[in-house]
């Protein structure tokens, strides 16, 4: 018959694990005999338990095939600790007197009840679930992911997968029976990324943010409807510089609306300031390459209640307010400068109004022209020529 229990080690006490007629006496003033027959036998493929196996073991049991189970240890620098199951193996568990810890390996499993509230505690290298069924909505912490399903749906298509590692947020569809990744969130330093993927899962947009300011966007837009389009500001935008290039064949490349009253607004629908006195480059550059207007200003006032000004200029420079220079190639007869004024009905005159000048302050400057249109041989200069009706008249000078 196997071993069932043995008592002590060779330094205080003696094995008894054999019939009590054939064990030996203990060493340490007991009288009395162990008999291991009191121990319930059961049949001789059991394990073992064995009371201070060596100096340092208090007590250790054994599983049939002589693996260790339980161990208690009394002595030594391990004093206190206990382990149970195969630990070494990483399946059992191990609790540390002098570190104050209680560390299992493998599988922690609870097959039904409430297993409580962890607190104060860290969970390194496992899997927690809130929920196995796929019929209940779960959460998954597995290495350093956090993924997110919905109920009835299986584990492998879950729909927000959040990765510490990158770090970045993720959110997915199943598209044609494909786990497809639709967008993501990720940063990185001091920016900030927001990616928008196709139903194939390639990149179709990128949105950046530096330094908690909007960059742009990496990618092209697309067609409305299927990719985001608009942008909602309120308060200052810092950026580098602007570029906007339109594609379309139709609409506005830059379009600014404002429809608000009076008594909702203070300051001018588009303001351009260049607030440094040394620069010297110019606010405003219009380039026009095409056959329609450089500029074109329409004062929609049609019931001239207001009577707006269409084109207002204050300048407190030395120079001019106004200055036009025209370059035109053309062969025919073009003026830098066309006004048109219809009054037609009204009554009113038209033209230029320069009444506001002060005496002795010159109304226009022209320039002198010294041909003599009387070929009589006088002084000429001092003449003016215009057009009038389109044929070039002098002027008599003074």
């Amino acid at each position: 018959m196997p071993d069932l229990f043995d008592y002590g080690f060779d330094k205080h006490l003696y094995r008894t694990s054999l019939p009590p007629s054939e064990s030996d006496v203990m060493k340490s003033g007991v009288s009395e005999l162990i008999n291991p027959l009191q121990i319930q036998e059961g049949t001789v493929n059991l394990g073992r338990i064995q009371l201070l196996p060596d100096v340092d073991t208090g007590i250790l049991a054994k599983d049939d095939s002589d693996n260790e189970i339980l161990k208690v240890i009394t002595g030594g620098t391990n004093v206190g600790d206990v382990v149970i199951g195969d630990y070494s193996g990483g399946a059992g568990v191990e609790y540390d007197k002098s570190g104050g810890t209680f560390t299992i390996k493998g599988t922690l499993s609870a097959t039904g009840g409430t297993l409580g509230t962890i607190t104060a505690g860290t969970i390194t290298g496992a899997t927690i679930k809130t929920a196995t069924a796929e019929a209940s909505n779960r959460i998954y912490l597995i290495d350093n992911y956090i993924r997110f399903m919905k109920a009835n749906t299986a584990d492998a298509n879950y729909e927000m997968e959040i990765d510490s590692s990158t770090p970045r947020i993720s959110f997915y569809e199943v598209i044609s029976s494909v786990h497809t990744e639709q967008s993501r969130l990720s940063s990185a330093d001091d920016y900030f990324l927001i990616q928008r993927y196709d139903n194939s899962g390639s990149s179709a947009a990128s949105y950046f943010f530096y330094d908690d300011k909007f960059v742009g966007s990496g990618e092209d837009l697309g067609a409305s409807g299927t990719k985001w389009k608009d942008a909602y500001f309120s308060g200052t935008i810092n950026t580098d510089k602007v570029s906007i290039a339109q594609t379309s064949t139709s609409g506005n490349s830059l379009l600014i609306d404002r429809d608000l009253p009076n008594t909702d607004t203070d300051s001018p629908v588009v303001q351009l300031l260049d607030d440094n006195l040394s620069d010297d480059q110019k606010v405003l550059a219009i380039s026009n390459d095409g056959s329609g207007d450089a500029l074109y200003i329409y004062n929609r006032d049609t019931t001239h209640t207001s009577n707006p000004k269409g084109l207002n200029i204050l300048s407190y420079s030395n120079d001019n307010s106004l200055y036009i220079d025209q370059s035109s190639n053309s062969a025919s007869e073009e003026f830098a400068v066309y006004i048109r004024c219809n009054n037609s009905g009204a009554g009113a005159p038209g033209g230029i109004d320069m009444s506001s000048f002060s005496a002795g302050e010159a109304v226009m400057a022209l320039v002198a022209d010294a041909t003599d249109p009387t070929s009589g041989g006088g002084a000429a200069t001092g003449r003016v020529a215009v057009s009038i009706d389109g044929s070039i008249k002098y002027l008599a000078y003074y």
